[in-house]
């Protein structure tokens, strides 16, 4: 065995590519194993899953600890995370966690059933540059704590409600498209279906277009900028319905985008309708001492009772 998981990875690292060929959790042939080898050899920059394999029962956490940048084409692949038990809010509770601050590109993959998050990006203390997550025909589904968490504030763990605004000297880059974030956060308070934390002297650059977020306890989107950075959304013919309604103590929106410190925020929403969420359909904060500007085209906030 040792010696055809060894041929695998020097077949990959001549390639780049890792084959997943097998649904198991563990061992030969999985996204696990594909992952080990990614990490392990920075020539891996590609996974790419075979189409029609069944669900994967995950039994841990798919965890990515490299550094160097990595896309997966999950063809479809459903990583079931039921048999994940843990409800605790933490760094590596969730289904799929990439904790060395790698760019992601993640294709084609469903992420579901975890009593924690579905997918953790994790921007490590010393990370400078721009880190990158790229979600391409993704659905994040049905987890307890956030469907996706992009994490640059260094408090946010120990405090999730708090304002700490220390995080990493990099930027933070997420790009969406046809994803979907669907009935998220529904295991404690203001967990979200897309969620980001922008913190230290980084900026925050999100587009996300022809995506859809739906019936998430916390926000359906939502994207905080802290520090001395700015923050830059476009979203297009996208929606956020019927979110935000977890618990009446801590109601909230379809979209809510924050930005603190001395950065602008320039949002431009294009085709987008944030309809029957809990608080309102589209929430902007510009709480420092930077400026606040806002483009909308048919856009479209109906049945929200803060709007």
């Amino acid at each position: 065995m040792r010696r055809l998981v060894l041929g695998a990875i020097l077949v990959a690292a001549c390639s780049g590519r890792v084959e997943v060929t097998s649904s198991a959790d563990d061992g030969e042939g999985t996204l696990r194993a594909a992952l080990q080898a990614a990490a392990s050899d920075p020539r891996v920059g590609r996974i790419r899953v075979q189409r029609g394999l069944p669900p994967v029962q995950l039994a841990s956490p798919l965890v990515f600890p490299g550094t160097h940048p990595l896309r997966i084409e999950g063809g479809g692949l459903v990583l079931d995370g039921s048999a994940l038990p843990d409800t605790v809010l933490g760094a590596t509770n969730g289904v799929l966690v990439a904790t060395g601050g790698a760019d992601l590109d993640l294709k084609e993959i469903v992420v579901r059933g975890a009593a924690g998050s579905g997918i953790i990006v994790l921007v490590p203390p010393s990370r400078a540059g721009r880190v990158s997550l790229t979600l391409d025909g993704v659905t994040v589904e049905d987890n307890g704590h956030h469907g996706v968490l992009v994490n640059d504030q260094a408090g946010y763990f120990a405090a999730p409600l708090g304002a700490d605004s220390a995080g990493s000297a990099a930027g933070i880059l997420l790009r969406v498209t046809g994803s979907r974030f669907l009935r998220n956060g529904r295991g404690g308070l203001d967990y979200d279906g897309l969620r980001v934390n922008e913190g230290g002297p980084g900026s925050l650059e999100v587009v996300i277009s022809t995506s859809h977020a739906e019936q998430n306890g916390g926000d359906g989107i939502e994207l905080d900028e802290r520090g001395e950075g700015s923050a830059a959304v476009a979203i297009d013919r996208s929606t956020a319905l019927a979110n935000g309604f977890h618990s009446p103590a801590d109601l909230d929106d379809g979209i809510d985008v924050d930005e603190y410190g001395p950065g602008d925020l320039r949002v431009r929403l294009v085709d987008v309708t944030a309809s029957r969420n809990a608080q309102k359909g589209v929430d902007l904060t510009e709480a420092g001492d930077g400026a606040l500007s806002e483009t909308r085209v048919r856009v479209t906030a109906e049945g929200n009772p803060d709007d």
